[in-house]
């Protein structure tokens, strides 16, 4: 064979050595090429249909995320390479889930509402690839599995800031309209538990579909406030059908608006939320984001969209100088880390699969989000 006929300075070259070079040269090729490839992220995301602003806000964060991690040399080297897929797929009736029968599987799927998440999350453990939920509250996500993960805020926290608000208010009557969902079921379960303690609360569930809400209205007519949870096209139809109504009492929302929203829809002005701290005037990374973000799209900065730019963000400072694997990335999102990001201040215990931002109690007054504390 060729390399028996190499030889150095006359002296026959052994076989064991030139076949260990070549093993050799095999796997740094090998390394090189798995470096220089793209890490390949599958965005699921709702671009249509009732959460569609949230999912192509996500969508706009990643890419700005995504773009600048790339500009600074990719993570160890390999740029995010980010396909987006509209997650009605998950909805129709074929059975078929293209994702899942591809050879070369995507290195992490990221996803948005917890609605899709769900449904998500059992493929992802199907496929040992790892799954984060944006835009996501509800516990059930990560519950007893190993490779689902969610960013996003809590219904813990959530409810903490409205009954913050319901306190200072002296609400004793709550009417609460939710969406008959994984996390509308989860916030009105907690707050049943936690107002009923001083005050009475009567629940009103819609369907993701449904557009009439006539009879929830009227349920709360007797109410010294009413909360709304869901999407926001629900809400907004919602408030308006209480004001057509004539309705005096409170109105409160979950973390469905931003500050866009509230400057040009005049019907919330007066609605208490819970936001992040994103809207602050005063915080200047989340500000400096906001504008690279408006200059990049036309459009302003929400929470939405921050919360896709933040994750990728945290997931490629969580890799520095990892080897990127399916269970490199598992043991990295599941790890104990703190992070300050747009967010604010983040922190994660090992083992955990829940990485929470904060919310706090605010009110939109004459098209400003107003942080109450």
């Amino acid at each position: 064979m060729w390399f028996n006929r190499l030889t150095t300075e006359g002296k026959r070259i052994p076989l064991f050595l030139v076949c260990a070079v070549l093993v050799g040269a095999v796997l740094i090729m090998g390394r090189v090429l798995r470096e220089s490839s793209p890490l390949r992220v599958l965005a699921l995301l709702p671009v249509s249909g009732a959460a569609h602003n949230a999912g192509n806000a996500v969508h706009r964060g990643l890419v700005l995320a995504a773009d600048e991690i790339n500009t600074w040399g990719g993570v160890n080297g390999r740029k995010i390479e980010i396909s987006l897929l509209d997650s009605k797929i998950l909805f129709e009736d074929d059975g078929r889930f293209a994702p899942m029968e591809d050879p070369s599987p995507p290195d992490l799927w990221i996803t948005a509402t917890s609605r899709v998440a769900m449904k998500a999350a059992p493929l992802a453990e199907e496929s040992r690839v790892p799954l984060v939920g944006l835009v996501a509250a509800t516990p059930l996500l990560t519950r007893d599995r190993d490779w689902v993960f969610k960013y996003f805020t809590a219904p813990e926290t959530e409810v903490n800031a409205m009954l913050f608000v319901l306190g200072k208010l002296r609400i004793e009557k709550l009417g609460f309209i939710y969406l008959d969902d994984d996390y509308g079921r989860a916030i009105f379960e907690l707050m049943k538990t936690r107002f009923s303690r001083g005050g009475k609360i009567e629940g009103r569930p819609f369907s993701v579909g449904q557009r009439d809400f006539t009879g929830a209205v009227e349920a709360m007519m007797d109410k010294e406030a009413a909360c709304i949870i869901g999407y926001q096209v629900h809400i907004l139809s919602i408030i308006g059908q209480l004001r057509k109504k004539g309705y005096e009492g409170r109105i409160l929302s979950g973390n469905a608006f931003d500050a866009g929203a509230a400057g040009r829809l005049p019907e919330l002005d007066g609605v208490y939320l819970t936001a992040p701290v994103i809207y602050n005037e005063n915080f200047a990374f989340a500000r400096r984001i906001g504008d690279k973000y408006n200059l990049r799209f036309g459009t302003p900065l929400n929470h939405f969209a921050a919360n896709g730019y933040d994750f990728l963000r945290l997931f490629a400072d969580l890799l520095d100088g990892k080897e990127i694997s399916p269970e490199a990335i598992q043991g990295a999102l599941g790890g104990d880390f703190i992070y300050e990001g747009v967010f604010g201040h983040v922190e994660s215990g090992k083992g955990s699969h829940d990485i929470l931002f904060p919310l706090v109690p605010a009110r939109i007054e004459k098209g400003k989000i107003r942080y109450l504390r």
